[in-house]
């Protein structure tokens, strides 16, 4: 296979590897913004440019992985799509839901296979969450927390935080969209619609960014499984010394809980407490992720859910932006 590789971080990186145990790979073309060289031996041929077009222009492709910042996602799976090549796209499939339907209607002009890089989708953990919540172990759904935090200096280390993607407004940072994933899994789970919300929106001084760093949303909620409307609260942080992600489901019989940092799942009431282990490698989610990517592109699935996922992610910040104070 000929693979593009749109972005040279972290993500992108741990990308190719995980690619390279999957599938055979004859040719990686990494497009990135500077010509510097990769000084990393991926064991193929492998090329750099800076330019999407010219390298479409010089080369033919059997995939795109798309990991560079959500403002040239647009654009560059625009083109992607309507020159052929299934994209593989990380979070957020673009940085406004305007952009994200119209996406949706070059898709349906141009089938051709696509995924989100919504990695908790795909963790033991979501899988063992979701059959619970669906079984309906815990009773009537009442109230349903998630919570994230995680200091952003750290997510990556060898960088100034300053300059990455996650602190600017123009390149499609802040919480909302970076921390996104909350979002996803929650709409995976329950399906909700929001409504009554009240949002707290800042932009704490402790990090030097443009754009917000906490978001907290207190909302009510129509969910898939139940008539009842259950309250919702989600946290989002990029300060948090200590990093913590967590969801508690509370019903009328028992509480849910799961620990995505700690990988366990609780169900516990005053009678009863019973944990399920779901620990598994830290990378085996990107693997199962680019897994499916193959196998669509292998059985040229154009299925278009992947854009009404990150469709139903935009229209939520959308939402939450609207309220915000």
């Amino acid at each position: 296979m000929k693979v593009l590789i749109s972005g040279y971080g972290n993500i992108a990186q741990r990308h190719i590897l995980n690619l390279l145990s999957l599938t055979s790979i004859s040719e990686l073309v990494i497009l990135r913004r500077t010509n510097a060289c990769i000084e990393d031996d991926y064991g193929v041929n492998t090329l750099v440019y800076r330019d999407l077009d010219t390298a479409l222009l010089q080369h033919s492709f059997d995939m795109a992985l798309v990991c560079s910042p959500a403002s040239d996602h647009f654009s560059q799976i625009e083109t992607l799509i309507k020159s052929g090549v299934p994209c593989f796209v990380e979070k957020p499939v673009t940085t406004d839901w305007k952009l994200a339907e119209k996406l949706l209607e070059i898709h349906r002009d141009h089938p051709t296979p696509i995924l989100l890089g919504y990695d908790l989708r795909y963790t033991s953990g979501f899988k063992a969450v979701a059959e619970l919540i669906n079984a309906g172990v815990i009773g009537e759904i009442w109230r349903i927390s998630a919570e994230v935090g995680q200091y952003l200096p750290d997510w990556r280390p060898n960088k100034n935080y300053q300059l990455t993607v996650s602190s600017q407004r123009k390149l499609g940072g802040g919480a909302l969209r970076e921390l996104s994933h909350e979002l996803d899994y929650l709409n995976g789970l329950f399906k909700f619609q929001l409504h009554d919300l009240k949002v707290n929106s800042r932009n704490h001084t402790f990090l030097e960014m443009d754009c917000e760093n906490e978001v907290q949303v207190i909302a009510n909620a129509k969910v898939a499984q139940q008539a009842y409307e259950p309250s919702i609260y989600i946290a989002l942080d990029m300060l948090s010394r200590k990093t913590y992600r967590r969801l508690k489901v509370s019903g009328s019989d028992m509480d849910l809980i799961w620990d995505l940092v700690e990988q366990k799942v609780k169900l516990c009431s005053d009678k009863m407490e019973s944990d399920i282990d779901v620990t598994e490698n830290a990378n085996q989610p990107y693997i199962n992720l680019l897994k499916e990517f193959v196998e669509k592109v292998q059985h040229h699935d154009c299925d278009n859910s992947p854009i009404l996922q990150g469709i139903d992610v935009m229209e939520f910040i959308k939402l939450i932006e609207s309220k915000a104070k």
